[in-house]
């Protein structure tokens, strides 16, 4: 339950960065606003999860129970689908570059 529950968080703020992306809205300063409720902590977006553990265990609870488990499949969808999505990211940025002539660093 514990790698689930962090998979799921994980899930959520992945696909914050993507709706923040595509209502041309900086994800951190959407997600630094959020945190500044007390009862919030939405974590930082990433290329995914870290460690072998968190992104198997939640797969065999949704084996184990698919109709239950809708949200824990979306969430490891989401997840599964984050470095493909990174690597979109830095594609896009690079032809950005290219256009414009400059190094991403300039």
């Amino acid at each position: 339950m514990e790698n689930t529950y962090r998979d799921v968080n994980i899930g959520a703020a992945n696909e914050f960065a993507r709706l923040a992306d595509r209502f041309g809205v900086d994800v951190w300063q959407a997600i630094a606003l959020a945190n500044l409720h007390p009862r919030v902590e939405i974590l930082r977006p990433g290329p995914g999860v870290g460690g072998h553990c968190i992104g198997v265990d939640p797969w065999f609870l949704v084996e184990a129970a698919p109709d239950s488990a809708r949200l824990i499949r979306a969430a490891r969808q989401v997840n599964d689908a984050q470095p493909a999505y990174c690597v979109e990211l830095v594609e896009r940025a690079s032809a950005g570059c290219k256009a414009s002539g400059s190094p991403p660093w300039a």
